[in-house]
């Protein structure tokens, strides 16, 4: 219980750092998740993805851009997750019901429709608190299959671990046998369950990757994201299409190879206007003050 007020306390300070993500912030992911071979193809795990705001990950007190490669180690325990809405992310609010997971998307040049993605992680009826900027309130929701850390086989290559977040709809009714806690990680089709559950649209999301050795296998080269030729007319209007490969088996590790790719950060690229500036350093301020009360907490809770 203590653990989790901590980090929801953290999380909450990070959220402030930013209040609205820019047409630059939504464009930026898309672009990432286009070159990252995540989204925008019918083979990609996410045939479709209009996000309607950013989804921050902070692994500890480390912050992550947009697919960065994180050491294994450091990937062990669940991020703190930070959500911005767009300026019409309608569908991002303190008032609905979503779904966080996290899916192992493998390698560049993997055909979601046919290989096996792992699941790592699927919590249901979690909400948002916070008020323009969002973190993650956990309490009364259904930790379907807590969270378990990257563990991709050694020479496997690169692989891409994506967190998404999804709008529950009205109808929102998981199948049997995903409905309860403590269903271990497994491999899955995503598209399924969001078809089955009949799961609302995907909001937001974000990916990073790990690795673990020496890439034994070649597969394709991804291009960087290059902000400034990016357009910013981008409608945030959701999209709930995702497609993974079949729902069978266990393990956290697929196939081969090594993935490319920018991981500049879509946050990153639209640092620009002073206004913004004052609001990070306002967050930056109630991170750091966060983190002097979580201390405090753990002083007491272990008598110090």
């Amino acid at each position: 219980m203590f653990g989790y007020a901590a980090l929801a306390l953290f999380g909450a300070a990070v959220a402030q750092a930013q209040t609205q993500a820019t047409a630059l912030d939504i464009a930026a992911v898309q672009a990432h998740f286009t070159q990252a071979q995540i989204a925008g193809q019918p083979t990609y795990m996410l045939p479709t993805f209009t996000p309607q705001g950013t989804l921050g990950l902070t692994f500890g007190s480390s912050s992550i851009s947009i697919g960065q490669k994180v050491d294994q180690s450091n990937a062990n325990s669940s991020p703190q997750i930070a959500v911005v809405p767009a300026s019409n992310g309608s569908r991002i609010n303190a008032q609905s019901i979503y779904t966080v997971a996290m899916v192992d998307a493998d390698i560049v040049g993997t055909n979601a429709q046919t290989t096996p993605l792992t699941r790592h992680w699927l919590v249901n009826n979690v909400m948002l608190q916070g008020s323009g900027s969002y973190s993650i309130n956990y309490t009364g929701s259904v930790g379907v299959t807590d969270y378990a850390g990257p563990g991709p086989a050694a020479g496997s290559g690169s692989h891409r671990y994506v967190v998404l977040l999804y709008a529950q709809s009205s109808s929102f009714r998981p199948p049997a046998n995903l409905s309860t806690a403590g269903v271990g990680l497994a491999t899955w089709n995503l598209q399924s369950y969001v078809d089955a559950s009949g799961l609302g649209p995907l909001v937001a999301a974000n990916y990073f990757q790990v690795e673990n050795g020496q890439a034994t296998v070649t597969v394709p080269v991804t291009s960087a994201v290059v902000t400034s030729t990016l357009s910013t007319v981008t409608s945030p209007t959701a999209s709930s299409g995702s497609m993974s490969g079949s729902a069978s088996g266990t393990g956290s590790a697929s196939r081969s190879g090594s993935a490319s790719g920018s991981s500049a950060s879509a946050a990153t690229s639209s640092r620009a206007a002073a206004s913004e500036t004052k609001s990070r350093s306002f967050g930056l301020g109630l991170i750091v003050g966060a983190v002097g009360v979580v201390g405090c907490l753990v002083g007491a809770g272990l008598g110090l």
